[in-house]
């Protein structure tokens, strides 16, 4: 098929059928204690103590910091960003941590796995002084298989 027959029927003329939008799956309050973490894969998302290296959101009480894998990406949204899936998909300013003194409640923070899941998490705050434990309160939201995944890791779908 030539360029311009391409461009005449777009990606269905190439055979090319874009990816479905996935539902959001919305976890309000969780509470993530000091080096627990959350994997975007497990249904329900909740804070699991496990070893494994599926770590997409971890707290990192001794740095002060949330963090996630190497393989995976943490967005900081600016507060004039929409939290969509868009958004997240298209985010270009990634790191693997991120600072809890740089967030305030309602912060945003998109995290891009290797597996292709798409997380929005919401900062709500950590624990107060008072409390005998230590950990952050997050509203995250899941957005599965919302990437396509290649060797050079995950890229926006269609």
């Amino acid at each position: 098929m030539t360029g311009s027959a391409a461009r005449r029927g777009g990606l269905h003329a190439l055979g090319v059928r874009p990816r479905p939008v996935p539902e959001p799956e919305e976890y309000d309050g969780l509470d993530l204690p000091d080096d627990y973490r959350l994997a975007l894969a497990d249904r329900p998302v909740r804070p699991s103590d496990s070893a494994d290296d599926r770590e997409d959101v971890a707290h990192e009480t001794e740095f002060d910091r949330l963090g996630t894998a190497d393989s995976n990406k943490l967005v900081l949204l600016d507060d004039e960003q929409s939290p969509t899936l868009r958004t997240c998909r298209a985010g270009t300013r990634s790191a693997q941590r991120v600072a809890l003194r740089s967030l305030s409640k309602g912060a945003r923070i998109c995290v891009l796995n290797g597996a292709g899941h798409v997380g929005l998490v919401t900062f709500r705050g950590t624990s107060p002084d008072s409390d005998p434990s230590t950990y952050v309160k997050l509203d995250p939201t899941v957005w599965r298989n919302a990437l396509d995944v290649s060797e050079e890791g995950p890229t926006e779908a269609p």
